[in-house]
């Protein structure tokens, strides 16, 4: 910034010479009275602060801010023209499509790396896809508490088979469903009960009823009605509970029941002892031809295939008496 001190041209001069070439006002070039200075007169400090260093007076510039507004390559961390473009159009190439292998993914569908979905395939059953990993065949087994079941064995769903365990008694496993524990219970009826509380086994109990009068509930047995007394053999009876052993039987008298002994049981005569039996040696015995079981036979007969029969040179009658069916000509078994 420039200042008027009034000088004339020659003073002008002056000044400039002394700013660039350091002359001073020994040169007599400069001096006179039309110098328009005295001799003597100052000297122009040359070292000190320059004046157009302070503020401009003629303020800011007054063009402002670019009217063009920033420049549009100012950001340069920005992104790239072509890495916004789709990956098959950029300037660095197409984009190299991965495949499966290369992804390692064996199902399902998945990105190639240039945005398309491909197709991996399918897993072989019992595995899913994404069962335990993204795109990876899997299986996950279930579990009895999942499925519910509590007893035996059972498929995990993977190939394998899984223990539930066992049913406490007396439920039984699978009685109403497979693998789910269970009880069945029983009724008075189904069970021969006539009174007072039967367990049905379950944990449940049922009333059964109650006995006549003179009845006693659970005389001889639980739950079952009987009379608290008893008739000897051969004395006629109601029930097989009114003979003291034995059982009530058919007898021949005018068709009514007696009380009898079974066989081998002790007897003191015929009539003591069942039906089609005798008492032969203090026991009760069958005859040749009935139902028996081991020693059950009148001697001599042998007990043979669940029958009575005679033995092999005992006299027969005929041949089912004897044990080989044969009755010979001399009337003896063969």
């Amino acid at each position: 910034m420039r200042h008027s001190l009034g000088l004339g041209s020659s003073h002008q001069l002056l000044l400039a010479c002394v700013l660039l070439t350091g002359c001073t006002r020994a040169n007599p070039a400069f001096e006179g009275e039309d110098q328009g200075l005295p001799a003597d007169g100052p000297v122009i400090q040359i070292d000190g602060p320059r004046q157009q260093d302070g503020p401009r007076k003629d303020g800011p510039r007054k063009d402002g801010p670019r009217k063009d507004g920033p420049r549009k390559d100012a950001r340069r961390d920005g992104p790239r023209a072509d890495q916004q473009r789709p990956p098959d159009q950029r300037r660095d190439g197409p984009c190299k499509a991965k495949t499966c292998s290369d992804l390692v993914k064996p199902c399902g569908n998945v990105d190639n790396g240039c945005g398309k979905q491909i197709w991996c395939g399918a897993c072989q059953w019992p595995e899913v896809c994404g069962a335990l990993q993204p795109n990876q065949c899997g299986c996950k087994p279930t579990t009895c508490l999942a499925q519910k079941k509590d007893c035996d064995w059972i498929e995990d769903g993977c190939g394998k088979s899984l223990w539930c365990g066992s049913c406490p008694y007396p439920d039984e496993c699978g009685l109403f469903q497979p693998n789910v524990c269970g009880c069945q219970p029983t009724t008075c009826k189904a069970a021969g009960k006539d009174c007072d509380w039967f367990d049905t086994g379950c944990g449940g109990t049922e009333f059964c009823g109650t006995c006549a009068f003179g009845e006693v509930c659970g005389f001889f047995e639980p739950n079952v009605c009987a009379s608290s007394g008893c008739q000897a053999n051969g004395k006629t009876c109601v029930s097989a509970i009114n003979c003291c052993n034995g059982g009530c039987e058919p007898g021949s008298v005018s068709g009514s029941s007696v009380c009898c002994t079974a066989a081998l049981h002790v007897c003191g005569n015929t009539t003591e002892c069942c039906l089609d039996s005798i008492c032969s040696g203090g026991l009760c015995c069958n005859y040749a031809g009935q139902k028996c079981t081991t020693g059950s036979c009148c001697s001599p007969l042998l007990c043979q295939n669940g029958t009575c029969c005679r033995q092999t040179g005992a006299a027969c009658s005929y041949g089912s008496e004897c044990c080989s069916k044969q009755c010979g000509a001399n009337k003896k078994c063969t």
